[in-house]
C-alpha cells in the first residue's frame, strides 16, 4: 500500500522579518561573550609584519607603468651571457637616480637581473645573495646556476600567498662542470623557464622581435656587441623616456665584467668618425 502523502513543510523566508531579526539579536548575552581584541581581525594592527607587508604590496602590481618602464633584457652566446639593464630609478614622473644597479652579482660567476618596485628589488636581491654565499660557506662550494635559479623561483612562490614579491628577473650564469652559460626567466608569479634569450619591462618586449631575428646559438662577442647596439637603438627609438645610460654585464669563465653604456658618448663618437671621414 502507497504511504499517505504528507505535504512538505513550508521553506524558510530567506529575508527575516525586521522584528524578528531584532528580537533574535536582543536575546543574546553579550556578557557571556568572549572579546576579541581588534588587532587580531583587523588590517591595521601596526603589530603584525605580515599585514604591513601584505597591505603595502597590495597597493603594488608588476604592471604598473611606472615600473613597466624599467628597461631588462639578455641573451646567451658561446660560453657567455650577456644582461643589460638601464641605470634610472623613477617613481611616477620623477626620477629619483640616474645610476641605479639593477644587476646584482650573486657571486663570481652569477648575476641577477631585477626589475619592479625598488623596495622589492633591493630587498629580494640581498635576500638570494646573502643565501648564495651562506650555501658556499656551508658546503664549501657554491651553488650551479640550475640550482640558484630553482632557489629564486622556491622563494617567490613561497612569498606569493603571504607578501609576494613585485620582481621580474633574469638569472644568467657560467658552469665551469658543463663549461657553459645559461639564462633563466622568471615573473613575480613563480613561473620559470630556461631562454635563450628574455627582456622585462617595455625595453626587453621591443627586444624580442629583435632577439627572433638576428639572435643565433653560440654566436660571438662581436656579434653580440652588435645586437646589444640594435636593442638599445629600437628602445631608444620606440621609448618615449627611453634611458640614456646602461649597465652591461657579461658572464664567462673568468667571471664577470660590467660596462657602462653611454648612448651620448656613443653618438658623440659616431659624430666625430663621420665628420672624419668626411
Amino acid at each position: 500500500a502507497c504511504l499517505p502523502c504528507t505535504p512538505h513543510p513550508p521553506a524558510p523566508s530567506v529575508v527575516a522579518p525586521v522584528s524578528r531579526r531584532c528580537r533574535d539579536i536582543r536575546s543574546v548575552d553579550v556578557a557571556k561573550l568572549d572579546p576579541v581584541p581588534r588587532s587580531l581581525y583587523t588590517r591595521s594592527n601596526p603589530r603584525s609584519k605580515i599585514t604591513r607587508r601584505a597591505r603595502a604590496r597590495s597597493e603594488k602590481t608588476s604592471f604598473s607603468p611606472t615600473f613597466a618602464m624599467d628597461v631588462l633584457f639578455a641573451f646567451t652566446g658561446d660560453k657567455f651571457a650577456v644582461v643589460v639593464s638601464d641605470t634610472i630609478a623613477v617613481q611616477q614622473i620623477i626620477v629619483q637616480k640616474d645610476d641605479m644597479e639593477k644587476i646584482m652579482d650573486l657571486d663570481s660567476h652569477k648575476v641577477l637581473g631585477l626589475t619592479g618596485p625598488k623596495g622589492d628589488c633591493v630587498y629580494f636581491g640581498e635576500y638570494v645573495q646573502a643565501n648564495m654565499k651562506l650555501y658556499e660557506l656551508r658546503n664549501g662550494a657554491p651553488l650551479s646556476t640550475r640550482a640558484c635559479a630553482h632557489f629564486v623561483r622556491t622563494s617567490l612562490a613561497d612569498a606569493l600567498r603571504s607578501g609576494p614579491y613585485q620582481v621580474n628577473v633574469l638569472l644568467a650564469g657560467y658552469d665551469k662542470e658543463s663549461d657553459e652559460a645559461s639564462l633563466y626567466f622568471m615573473d613575480p608569479y613563480a613561473s620559470m623557464m630556461k631562454v635563450n634569450s628574455g627582456g622585462h619591462g617595455y625595453g626587453g618586449m621591443f627586444s624580442l622581435s629583435l632577439f627572433d631575428k638576428h639572435w643565433v646559438p653560440d654566436m660571438s662577442r662581436e656579434a653580440a656587441a652588435i645586437l646589444v647596439d640594435k636593442c638599445i637603438a629600437e628602445v631608444k627609438e620606440r621609448l618615449v623616456t627611453a634611458p640614456s645610460k646602461y649597465h652591461v654585464k657579461i658572464v664567462d669563465k673568468d667571471g664577470t665584467h660590467c660596462e657602462v653604456y653611454d648612448c651620448a658618448a656613443k653618438a658623440a663618437v659616431a659624430a666625430v668618425a663621420e665628420h672624419a671621414a668626411k
